[in-house]
């Protein structure tokens, strides 16, 4: 393992707090979403606004001020995580800790070819196993290869509406008491003890 991947897995933040896994696109708004060079991300296809949900995910972690948010977003590959981060709110940008993807993923080309074969289960399964949460759960529209015993700690999106349908915003509410309850804790966790989090350079 090399040695950057050794400081990367033991100077993750997160150790022992409860989780967030936030994805943005079909969460926060639509999955309609293009990156233009000069202007950043836009709704294609007149499919609403950006971030236009996201006062519904600030209504459900206000009760869990405990609760730290890991982003599981695309968009962090598109700009850097600082920048990303500035794009919430600040009541819910301080409350990031850290994202599934690092800029050094695409300096190494084991790390790169990891990512890009990657499924968002498996970017979050390692992402726990290295950053060791008390428990954790995730908001997101993709379901790849999620495993059925482990669908609790998932909250599935649709794609369009996210966050925006009223039985999502439920089943977000009933997950992150049964994170901060100790329902969801990590021992339960995909994978852990069993893989590395990414192949070792």
């Amino acid at each position: 393992m090399s040695a950057w991947l050794v400081w990367y897995a033991t100077s993750m933040t997160g150790l022992g707090e409860h989780i967030l896994y936030l994805d943005f696109d079909g969460v926060l708004h639509a999955d309609e979403v293009a990156w233009l060079r000069k202007r950043g991300p836009v709704m294609e296809n007149g499919c609403g606004k950006l971030f236009e949900h996201i006062e519904h995910l600030a209504a459900a972690i206000a009760p869990h001020p405990q609760v730290k948010l890991v982003l599981a977003t695309t968009w962090v590959t598109m700009e850097s995580f600082s920048r990303v981060r500035k794009r919430l709110p600040a009541q819910i940008a301080q409350r990031v800790i850290g994202a599934t993807w690092h800029s050094q993923f695409k300096r190494d080309p084991k790390l790169a070819d990891w990512w890009g074969d990657t499924v968002r289960y498996e970017a979050i399964e390692a992402d726990v196993t290295r950053r060791h949460p008390k428990g954790w759960l995730a908001v997101d529209d993709d379901d790849t290869l999620w495993p059925q015993d482990k669908r609790q700690h998932l909250v599935h999106c649709g794609h369009k509406l996210g966050l925006g349908e009223a039985n999502v915003r439920k089943a977000l509410a009933r997950g992150l008491l049964d994170l901060v309850e100790g329902r969801l804790d990590t021992y339960a966790a995909p994978g852990r003890g069993t893989r590395l989090a990414c192949p070792a350079p």
